[in-house]
């Protein structure tokens, strides 16, 4: 048995922050002391900090072996189980400890985030609350109660605990970067709002990481263009289709590519990127000043984020700058805050400058009042949708056979806030005679169907109308609920690209109301590239009457239906090459500046 002794001086290597020391002193007391809670125990929890989760799993396996009732050992357990994507064994596990430990932080945290992966984001939400009511002043059950309440469409109170986060734990990157995501989703939130929680993230990471860094020169004139980009979800991902054009039609003998991929998943997907590519570099797991020190040693010319505040960002990489031009794009429809982020990648239609501009078409766009960035404006559209997955075959609108008009929705719950449902109620109550479905895949636990429809319900929307369901059985496909839809409704204030996309594609038209914001305009954007600006409303009351019109104009309901598929198509939203060709041109022209600096 390990002596007080010896695990005081483990402790102390452990409060120093000298875990490798401490695991080393573990391992070498082991096969005295087998069957040492202590340090089976104390091996886990190191090994979990480390990311070494197979091995964490066998010490934690081995400590319940002796100590079956033991909570911790679940916890370690249950948090290497999590890490392994095995959340279905762990939350059990982990829900037995929290019984135990009520007021044990680390496993209620580990908890809440399995229900998650599970998708059982109300529970999740039960999960943190229960604990802020024992430890009120908890960033982490604040920040996971921000998530759960985010993937249930409560963007204000989402944003309520993830303030509250950044308040206790001013400095934290990651709850820093989640408040500017978390901001983009509330409904009384301005462009200056967003802008100065940025500006916060951007506080948070010189606390962190110290000031930008200087920026890095590069070779002389004359070679192709080098481009870094830099993203998690070079893989079956959405924004794999947004950039798959740039990466398939760019001029090869002009450009220089290099991907890293910081994702944890490869694909198939992942390996078309890395075959089309002049170098690729899978590098999940590496610090992001590690990355950076990579990235440098291509010696790219413009870097790009494609992740912004999304999951799994490597905006800490972009702060400690990797190219003399760094660009964001694509990812998250705002402003990372980064000093050292020089410009936004964006359209007209997305993104027109501030009127106190007095050169709103300039190349770099000038400022606005949402960005850190300057605006670089590709000169027609900066969504170009090439979808990796094979389009399913146009089904005839439902109303033709239902005799009523079913209005649709197939965007993350979190896009559904109680502002929105209600728009939605007085649209209904303006056509009687139709329904409205709303499917997604994180709605396949019936807790959180309950509880979005309760607040269908709450904000009018009539219980006989509405069905709220996850994706087709049998496929899990979400295209292929289009066959159910007659018409898209899109969502505010944080409108859909992806969604909006794919339902033109399945020949269903959508109606959007433009923002005030840019997570506001983006539908607007692409139903203006496809030819469909009548369906833009600039009012709450013009969406009720362009939804409402054209549910009563069934003919041009099947001529949408039969032609939006190639009109989308023939759009710039699907001209691979010329995107590629205004990329280049654009971007060409922005490092320019730089070298003539």
């Amino acid at each position: 048995m390990a002596s007080p002794q010896f695990m005081q001086r483990i402790d102390q290597l452990l409060a120093s922050g000298k875990h490798p020391q401490a695991e080393q002193l573990l391992a070498r007391a082991l096969p005295a002391a087998p069957d040492d809670l202590d340090i089976l125990g104390t091996l886990s929890f190191i090994l979990l900090k480390a990311g070494n989760w197979v091995r964490a799993e066998h010490y934690a396996r081995r400590t319940l072996e002796l100590a079956p009732a033991n909570p911790q050992a679940m916890a370690n357990l249950g948090a290497a189980l999590i890490e392994l994507h095995r959340a279905a064994e762990a939350v059990p596990l982990l829900e037995t400890a929290v019984a135990a430990m009520p007021g044990s932080e680390i496993a209620r945290s580990h908890l809440c985030g399995g229900l998650g992966e599970l998708k059982r984001f109300a529970d999740s939400l039960r999960v943190a609350r229960e604990g802020l009511a024992i430890t009120p002043h908890s960033p982490p059950l604040h920040a996971l109660a921000a998530t759960a309440a985010s993937r249930l469409g409560l963007a204000e109170i989402a944003y309520q605990h993830i303030q509250t986060a950044v308040r206790l734990a001013p400095g934290n990157v990651p709850y820093a970067s989640a408040l500017c995501t978390s901001a983009a989703y509330v409904p009384s939130l301005c462009d200056r709002d967003l802008l100065e929680n940025a500006r916060i993230f951007a506080e948070a990471i010189a606390m962190r990481y110290g000031p930008a860094s200087e920026i890095p020169t590069t070779a002389a004139a004359g070679r192709p263009l080098r481009i870094a980009i830099v993203s998690p979800d070079f893989r079956c991902h959405a924004v794999a289709n947004f950039i798959r054009g740039f990466v398939e039609f760019r001029d090869s003998a002009t450009t220089w590519l290099s991907l890293y991929h910081t994702g944890s998943q490869c694909d198939e997907i992942s390996d078309w990127f890395r075959t089309r590519a002049d170098a690729w570099n899978h590098v999940h797991g590496m610090s992001y000043v590690k990355l950076a020190e990579r990235i440098r040693a291509d010696t790219p010319d413009v870097a790009i984020d494609l992740a912004g505040h999304s999951l799994n960002n490597a905006l800490p990489t972009f702060h400690l700058r990797v190219a003399p031009t760094q660009v964001t794009f694509c990812g998250f429809p705002g402003s990372t805050g980064l000093p050292g982020m020089d410009f936004r990648l964006t359209d007209a239609h997305t993104d027109s400058t501030s009127p106190m501009q007095p050169n709103p078409h300039e190349s770099d766009g000038g400022r606005h009042p949402a960005y850190s960035e300057r605006l670089l404006h590709l000169p027609v559209s900066s969504h170009c949708f090439l979808p990796f997955a094979t389009l399913p075959d146009l089904a005839p609108p439902p109303s033709a056979a239902a005799g009523h008009v079913t209005f649709g929705s197939l965007s993350a719950p979190m896009k559904l806030n109680n502002d929105l449902l209600g728009l939605w109620a007085r649209l209904l109550a303006a056509v009687p005679a139709s329904s409205l479905v709303i499917r997604h895949e994180q709605l396949a636990q019936a807790a959180d169907r309950d509880d979005l429809t309760a607040r269908a319900f709450a904000a009018g929307i009539p219980a006989g109308r509405l069905a709220v369901a996850p994706p087709l059985p049998g496929t899990g496909k979400l295209l292929d609920a289009y066959s159910t839809i007659d018409i898209a409704l899109d969502t505010h204030p944080y409108t859909g690209t992806t969604t909006l996309c794919e339902a033109l594609l399945m020949g269903v038209p959508a109606v959007t109301l433009r923002g005030s914001t840019t997570p506001g305009r983006v539908g607007a954007a692409i139903l203006t590239q496809v030819g469909l600006p009548d369906l833009i409303a600039s009012t709450e009351g013009d969406y009720i009457r362009i939804a409402a019109t054209l549910a009563a104009d069934r003919p041009r309901l099947e001529t949408l239906r039969d032609t939006l598929r190639g009109r989308f198509q023939a759009s710039p939203l699907a001209d691979g090459p010329a995107f590629a060709r205004a990329m280049e041109r654009t971007l060409r022209a922005a490092h320019a500046r730089f070298a003539d600096q």
